[in-house]
């Protein structure tokens, strides 16, 4: 049996092929699988979920939980108890 020696170069080329085929792949049955989601998605349900909020009350929702989140995380940090809070300004802390 006869060994074949490859160099290095065919290696990284080949592998960097493979893996740049690889995503291709990917990115194609991605696509197609929303192509297909669109095509054969009932109507309805894409109305429902436009009409069932009004436009930024969802988004504010989130933004103040985000900021909930944010400010016990810092007070967390900080060793500082959320009701001692009083004023929140969100500002880069000087080192």
């Amino acid at each position: 049996m006869t060994y074949m020696e490859y160099s290095s170069l065919f290696v990284v080329v080949f592998g960097i092929g493979t893996v740049f085929i690889g995503l291709v792949c990917i990115i194609i049955l991605t696509y197609l699988i929303s192509f297909f989601c669109r095509k054969f998605a009932p109507e309805e349900a894409v109305e429902v979920q436009k009409a069932a909020a009004p436009a930024g009350t969802a988004n504010a929702d989130e933004d103040q939980k985000q900021m909930l989140a944010l400010i016990a995380a810092v007070a967390m940090h900080e060793n500082v108890s959320l009701s001692d809070i009083k004023d929140i300004r969100i500002r880069k802390k000087s080192e």
